[in-house]
């Protein structure tokens, strides 16, 4: 089955009588160098919109849109989002596991 989860920030986001689109800025692994990486993926919602600059849990399935750009035929890559919920953070310390030994004191 075409299903996919993602988390990440919701940028750009148009509202249209069918909808919305919208692309999500997720994390996207580290670079050779180390550090960490981002990517933004196209989306489309038919029922919710997200505010921009929220952070949500999306899922959906990958599809792809053909569109005419400069009089050539282009196709990309689009995610179709089910439904979504607003990512909350726990913030909740795991003091049970946790260990002090290389503190130093």
């Amino acid at each position: 089955m075409n299903e996919l989860r993602l988390r990440g920030k919701a940028c750009q986001v148009k509202k249209y009588d069918w909808g919305s689109r919208f692309a999500i800025n997720f994390y996207a692994g580290k670079n050779k160098e180390g550090k960490a990486q981002y990517a933004f993926i196209d989306c489309k919602s038919f029922d919710k919109c997200p505010e921009n600059k929220q952070i949500i849990e999306a899922t959906g399935w990958l599809s792809y849109e053909e569109v005419k750009y400069n009089d050539k035929n282009l196709s990309r890559n689009i995610f179709i989002v089910k439904d979504f919920e607003i990512y909350q953070p726990k913030k909740e310390a795991d003091v049970e596991n946790y260990i002090d030994d290389d503190l130093g004191f």
